[in-house]
């Protein structure tokens, strides 16, 4: 990375960790296990109350797959890229809120999980659910994902270049996931194509 990229990363980096001291308990709480029980509230409505059972299965064998894809790749990706973490850098400097700050970060694997799966389920409800249902799932799967995402810098745990590529990088991959599973509806005569 290019020293004057570097220093912008740090620089924002610096600017957003420790600067909402107030917020410390919501960022937690986004970077936990928990937040994926809230991000998942639309989604089980949407297999209750709105979609056919057999739909529904293959969405979460679909978003199952796409959440194994994004993780292992973000994971293999560390290492071999191997750009320390902050909180490895800068160890006394940075409000460390996570209990652990592995080696590698780079790329954020909770920024592309969140944002695949935002981008699934958008999808989803975009093709079998009306239009304002489907925008209202989309903007709360999108915000929940965004706060996941940030969340990480905020604990101290990944730089934002560290965050911005596991967003696209998630986006990305569910986006090609979507159109795949599209595809595969069409040829078996369910749907139209994208």
């Amino acid at each position: 990375m290019s020293e004057w990229l570097f220093e912008l990363d740090k620089n924002l980096f610096f600017s957003l960790n420790g600067s909402l001291l107030a917020l410390d308990s919501f960022w937690i709480f986004w970077s936990s296990g928990a937040a994926w029980v809230v991000m998942a509230l639309p989604i089980v409505w949407m297999g209750l109350c709105r979609l056919h059972l057999s739909l529904f299965l293959g969405a979460l064998v679909g978003a199952a797959i796409l959440l194994t894809f994004t993780d292992q790749v973000s994971n293999l990706v560390k290492d071999l890229v191997q750009r320390p973490r902050p909180c490895r850098i800068w160890e006394t400097e940075v409000h460390l809120l996570w209990p652990r700050c592995s080696e590698f970060g780079f790329f954020s694997a909770h920024a592309a999980n969140s944002f695949a799966q935002a981008t699934w389920w958008t999808f989803i409800s975009s093709q079998y659910l009306a239009n304002r249902i489907s925008c209202i799932i989309g903007v709360y799967c999108y915000l929940a994902a965004s706060c996941v995402s940030l969340s990480r810098i905020f604990v101290g745990v990944h730089f934002p270049s560290d965050v911005l590529a596991g967003l696209i990088f998630g986006t990305l991959t569910a986006f090609l996931a979507a159109k795949g599973f599209a595809a595969l509806k069409y040829k078996f005569g369910r749907s139209s194509p994208l």
